[in-house]
């Protein structure tokens, strides 16, 4: 009766693949393991019982029995079933919209199952009846988990075209990986079919691509270079060569792809892409006037792009044309370039343009992000230079409204704000607040006793120091911090000696530290050992108070003129707290500072 049905009565193909849908839903378990094994056998039986029948050689019979197996997880005669389904395709009288579902489904399964063997020979039917791309892509696909040697196969079969039909093709897997989780599957792919086919144009492109765009910079690097080698057009060779030295900007040369892209521009000034590239490499291996010259050419001609607006003004910032580069980032952020990072750059730039004012307005425009922190520090330091007393203590009073659980950090930004003017008195009356909202903020304490330390309130430093010392072992900063005030401020290189060693110990590569330890050394006689440390803090960082010390142990050591050189030259750096310590250095030495 069954046979007499599927021979007199076909089943529409659609109705029989909506079975499947139709039994999607699994029946209630009642017990899972039970029910999975009863399912099995139930399904064993029925092809059994179908070739019984006579059924083994129908179609639409096996293509039932593969849904049906598929559904109730029994994949090996699902698997067994399609592949039977697949073959009757090509003898029984079906249309070629059938086999193209037929197909497709079968490869579905295979898909789902991980039958890369099905989901290879489904495509590979698919393809009979479907001469576009999608079949042999689908073929790949389909080994995406199948042997190295199966994958080069495939890829070998299906890039069997004649141009430009092959190269259509490998921008059609390109955009398909691209996009897609399985990237890294496709690159081991390609990687692996390059070894025997190094020289493939059209894969060396897809793999360049996909790797590109999925952030494998090194491979992308690689392949590009390699199709610049073998591609046969003169655009072909200029895209790849540009494409490589792109990627190379970003494995951390920017000065040899700036090399290889200032060649490339001057061939073609018109590839805005290559220009953008050629700029960027410039600004990043820090030839930003260089890189100011050609970006601002390019904003001239892609005046509507927001990117390249806001690039030259980052190039101009960097030139140090503040003003220039406030205009480009208001430009950018009128053609919608991201607006939080835009107001950041503007209020910046305004700010290193001795134009607090403007800065102000900018940064007070800034919501919540990852500038907003610094932007509140930048204004609260701003209104503090400018002298905007009333405002100041608004600005930091609302910020304490605004994020309560946050009130000691901003007591202590207030505190550093006014130690930048020199009012230290004030500064400490704000730290000692800071203090009252969280008297376990390791860092305010640490923080409040560098400036007592400063201050001339050496106990109550000490205490503060000391209690971050004790809670953080290894606070290098806090330890140099007490153990200098000991050393410079009280003499008493005995213990402080030993707590700015331990400090060095952890941080051996601090140049304050080495500073306070070659100081300390300096005070106990030992000129030889201080000047090894003091020369080497010097050469990590010039810094005022460094090169005062430098100098006053070069003098001892009797090499006066090179004690004036290192003077002169510490004169002429910012001075981290009040005091002038290279003339502090001359009274002590009884030198004329002429």
């Amino acid at each position: 009766m069954l046979r007499r049905c599927l021979e007199h009565k076909r089943l529409a193909l659609i109705a029989v693949l909506g079975l499947a849908t139709a039994c999607s839903v699994a029946p209630k378990q009642q017990s899972q393991d039970t029910a999975s094994e009863s399912k099995q056998v139930e399904q064993v039986d029925a092809v059994k019982l179908g070739y019984k029948a006579g059924l083994g050689n129908d179609l639409y019979y096996n293509l039932i029995t593969a849904e049906l197996a598929g559904q109730h997880k029994d994949f090996e005669n699902a698997a067994q079933s399609y592949r039977r389904v697949l073959k009757l395709t090509d003898s029984d009288d079906i249309s070629q919209e059938d086999q193209y579902r037929i197909a497709r489904r079968a490869w579905e399964m295979g898909r789902y199952i991980k039958n890369a063997d099905l989901a290879e020979l489904a495509a590979q039917t698919w393809q009979g009846s479907d001469q576009s791309f999608t079949p042999r892509l689908a073929r790949i696909v389909a080994v995406e988990d199948a042997s190295p040697a199966k994958q080069q196969q495939v890829l070998a079969e299906v890039f069997d075209l004649a141009q430009p039909q092959r190269a259509a093709f490998a921008a059609v897997v390109a955009k398909h990986y691209r996009e897609s989780p399985a990237a890294d599957a496709a690159l081991q792919m390609i990687d692996g079919f390059l070894e025997t086919h190094p020289n493939d144009a059209d894969v060396l492109k897809a793999g360049a691509v996909i790797a590109e765009d999925t952030d494998a910079t090194a491979m992308a690097y690689q392949l590009w270079y390699r199709l610049s080698a073998v591609a046969t057009s003169a655009d072909e060779v200029f895209d790849a060569q540009a494409h490589a030295a792109a990627n190379l900007r970003l494995l951390g040369e920017p000065a040899e792809a700036a090399n290889r892209l200032r060649g490339l521009h001057a061939l073609q000034p018109d590839q805005h892409w290559v220009a953008l590239e050629y700029g960027r490499s410039l600004l990043q291996s820090e030839q930003a006037e260089e890189a100011l010259e050609v970006l601002e050419v390019l904003a001239d001609k892609l005046s509507i792009n927001p990117e390249v607006q806001y690039i030259t003004g980052f190039a101009a910032f960097v030139a140090k044309d503040y003003l220039k580069a406030a205009t480009y980032f208001e430009t950018a952020l009128a053609k919608g370039y991201s607006d939080h990072e835009a107001r950041y750059w503007i209020g910046l730039a305004y700010m290193q343009a001795e134009q607090p004012k403007q800065g102000v307005v900018w940064l007070s425009t800034l919501g919540q992000g990852k500038h907003w922190q610094r932007a509140q520090h930048l204004t609260g330091d701003a209104l503090a230079e400018m002298g905007e007393w009333e405002e100041f203590e608004t600005h930091y009073n609302n910020l304490r409204s605004a994020t309560p659980d946050q009130a000691a950090r901003w007591f202590l930004a207030q505190c550093q704000s006014l130690i930048d003017v020199g009012r230290y008195e004030q500064a400490a009356s704000y730290i000692d607040k800071a203090v009252e909202a969280d008297d376990e903020d390791l860092e305010v304490r640490y923080q409040r006793g560098v400036l007592y330390a400063e201050l001339g309130r050496f106990q109550q430093a000490e205490t503060d120091l000391n209690l971050v010392i004790t809670n953080e072992p290894e606070h290098a900063e806090a330890m140099n911090a007490l153990g200098y005030m000991l050393i410079d401020r009280l003499g008493d290189t005995e213990r402080g000696v030993p707590l700015v060693k331990r400090a060095l110990d952890l941080r051996p590569e601090s140049a304050p530290i080495m500073d306070s330890y070659g100081w300390g050394l300096l005070l106990e006689g030992q000129l030889r050992e201080a000047l090894f440390w003091l020369e080497r803090a010097w050469s990590n960082t010039k810094d005022h108070e460094i090169g005062a010390h430098l100098g006053e142990a070069l003098w001892l050591s009797k090499r006066h003129k090179e004690a004036r050189v290192v003077w002169a030259e510490a004169q002429n750096l910012p001075r981290g707290n009040r005091d002038d310590k290279v003339r502090q250095a001359y009274e002590r030495l009884g030198i004329d500072p002429e």
